[in-house]
């Protein structure tokens, strides 16, 4: 296909989503947050798994076995298809921490997609 995909799941964290996810993916990100239903806290947690080629049976094992060890009736799932991937990297010193100045942006070219602009992966700094 020559294209990435980034899959994200939201749903609620029982703290055994490590464990869950690692029986399918060797690599993903894990990001914890609370939501708020009708005054009601709950526990939760967005899974990204980002791949160069799609696993829509591995996602769709893992968001079967989330459900049933969680106990949950649904889970949302995204999908953002990749044309290429960018990384964009800000200074951290305290003196550009609040300015959020761009030092630079890098391009990763997945095999059979367009072709990135020059000014698309120059220097910034």
């Amino acid at each position: 296909m020559g294209y990435g995909f980034e899959y994200c799941i939201y749903t609620q964290d029982n703290g055994n989503l490590p464990e869950i996810v690692a029986k399918y993916f060797e690599s993903f990100t894990l990001v914890p947050s609370m939501s708020f239903w009708k005054g009601q806290v709950s526990t939760d947690a967005c899974v990204t798994i980002v791949s160069n080629s799609p696993c829509p049976e591995r996602i769709d094992h893992l968001i079967e076995e989330i459900l049933v060890r969680n106990k949950t009736a649904s889970v949302v799932l995204t999908i953002l298809l990749l044309h290429e991937i960018v990384y964009a990297v800000r200074s951290i010193e305290r003196a550009d921490a609040l300015r959020g100045r761009v030092m630079g942006v890098s391009s990763i070219k997945i095999p059979g997609s367009k072709q990135s602009k020059r000014s698309e992966v120059e220097d910034l700094a």
